[in-house]
């Protein structure tokens, strides 16, 4: 028997998040989110489930084992310069999770959680074997919005891209006729 502890976890920054739709993973629609922790978190009562769970089913934590927590070092941090000296850990899950803000109200408009933003979860996690692997990976259960963070993506708002136009009254526009092209 394994422990089904549910945990909330510390306070990341949110990347990848699949919380509105689900993504297919390995032939499988998931929701989804990775947790990305910086380094000096405390993770010892997430780390401290996944032994449990281990244990649960094994007995012991096998060797080797796969282990959730991922270094963010091993990402190309050209391309994903926030993973840059942080640990991540994936969490999801067939059915779609809680979603809520700071309020514990529901979060509906999907611009208002985005990879960038701060959040914690509640998770459970639950053992796997597969292809002569054993390891714990964790169920995404509910998600809360903690505060605003910058959007990752290299994708810019379009209010930060452009400068003001003209209004159609201001005497200093230029009009352009089709033989001015």
């Amino acid at each position: 028997m394994t422990d089904v502890t549910k945990k909330i976890t510390p306070n990341f920054t949110a990347s990848f998040p699949a919380v509105f739709s689900p993504k297919e993973f390995n032939g499988k629609e998931k929701y989804s989110v990775v947790m990305v922790f910086d380094n000096d978190t405390d993770l010892s009562s997430l780390k401290d489930m996944v032994r449990e769970c281990a244990v649960g089913k094994w007995g012991k934590v096998p060797k080797p084992f796969k282990t959730p927590f991922r270094d963010g070092n091993e990402k190309d941090l050209e391309k994903y310069p926030t993973f840059e000296d942080t640990t991540f850990v994936s969490a999801g899950s067939l059915y779609q999770p809680g979603l809520v803000d700071q309020k514990r109200q529901p979060i509906i408009d999907e611009s208002e959680f985005y990879a960038g933003c701060i959040a914690r979860a509640s998770v459970t996690c639950y053992p796997w074997e597969f292809q002569g692997k054993k390891g714990v990976s964790f169920n995404l259960v509910n998600v809360q919005k903690v505060s605003d963070g910058t959007k990752l993506g290299g994708r810019t708002d379009a209010s930060d891209e452009f400068g003001e136009l003209p209004s159609d009254d201001d005497s200093s526009s230029e009009e352009y006729g089709a033989d001015d092209i």
